[in-house]
């Protein structure tokens, strides 16, 4: 096997055909032409010859990773994904991956943390919740376990976060927030009972669609609809 001809594609100059024999063969990178230094005349061997195409669709593959995460960051689940369903075999992706790991460009830990702290940051969710959506993106479970600890290092700590997000959806969707409800008389107390109920159940449901657990959504409704703190308001 003879490299008969080496020419540019015409609509891809930085690419080039191979010929071997007087036919094409394949096609290729200029990275690759010069990392394995071929030049017309060169024996190849068929072992050779899968060496050079196998590391050009690593290339290829390497490429459009590095395009995906310019776009936004990635779990490795999610790059394995987007390649695999570009066409690339199994090999390579996980070659892609590894050397993206190896280039510190893909830490599925360091996502996770960046993915919670932003989460809880702009929407905060309870413990179950984050923990759900970090194992649909692929992080591994060791991961999701750390960054766990560090977000929830104790149970006030979803407390804190089940009260911001309840006073929140309250001061957008309800008229009982603690300055409303300050100097009301009992009569206007007493007739508000039916939709103060009402609330309770809308933001506890909003809580547990929020992945809370019933004794957070519980703690979170006798500290803010407590009748003895918002009658002494």
């Amino acid at each position: 096997m003879i490299i008969t001809k080496i020419e540019p594609q015409q609509r891809k100059p930085h690419r080039k055909s191979i010929y071997i024999d007087g036919e094409f063969a394949f096609g290729i990178h200029d990275e690759v032409l010069l990392k394995f230094g071929l030049r017309r005349g060169d024996h190849l061997t068929p072992e050779k010859v899968v060496e050079i195409t196998a590391y050009e669709e690593f290339r290829s593959g390497r490429e459009k990773a590095l395009k995906l995460l310019n776009r936004k960051p990635r779990t490795e689940r999610e790059l394995r994904t987007k390649l695999l369903h570009t066409g690339y075999s199994e090999t390579t992706c996980e070659r892609v991956l590894a050397h993206l790991r190896e280039a510190r460009l893909i830490d599925d830990l360091d996502y996770a943390r960046r993915y919670a702290q932003e989460s809880m940051t702009r929407k905060p969710m309870g413990e179950r919740m984050l923990k759900q959506r970090l194992r649909q993106k692929g992080i591994p479970e060791d991961a999701i376990q750390t960054v766990l600890r560090e977000m929830f290092p104790s149970e006030s700590e979803e407390l804190r976060y089940a009260l911001e997000l309840a006073r929140r959806r309250l001061e957008r969707h309800s008229n009982l927030s603690g300055h409303s409800l300050q100097k009301r008389s009992s009569g206007q107390w007493q007739e508000e009972q039916t939709g103060l109920s009402q609330h309770k159940k809308r933001i506890a449901d909003y809580l547990v669609r929020r992945g809370f657990d019933w004794e957070t959504v519980h703690r979170v409704l006798e500290e803010i609809f407590s009748a003895d703190r918002i009658q002494k308001e």
